[in-house]
């Protein structure tokens, strides 16, 4: 059986390809989603692959994922996320960005 972090690795993938349903398989259906800055909490496999449908359009012009770090503390995984974009919303240039998810 797969780590948390090796289901979380394989999501990144699924996330480069664009393949929502693959991206969603391997997670429980009572599952919680939390984007840190964000007010929302997405409860469970449904909500969280209905969120997904529109994550491209919410996505700045270049996407791109240049590096990905995990941090794992039993069931917890942290994913650390380096992007970069053509130009983000309300900038003047090319961006460089690191979130936590």
């Amino acid at each position: 059986m797969p780590t948390n972090a090796e289901i979380i690795a394989a999501g990144w993938d699924y996330v480069g390809k664009g393949d929502w349903d693959l991206l969603v398989q391997d997670y429980v259906d009572d599952m919680i989603f939390i984007m840190p800055g964000q007010d929302d909490v997405l409860e469970g496999k449904a909500a969280f692959r209905s969120a997904l449908d529109n994550l491209g359009a919410a996505l700045p012009p270049g996407f791109e994922i240049t590096s990905l770090r995990y941090i794992s503390d039993g069931d917890d995984v942290v994913t650390i996320v380096e992007w970069k974009s053509e130009k983000v919303p309300g900038g003047s240039r090319s961006e460089e960005h690191t979130s936590e998810l």
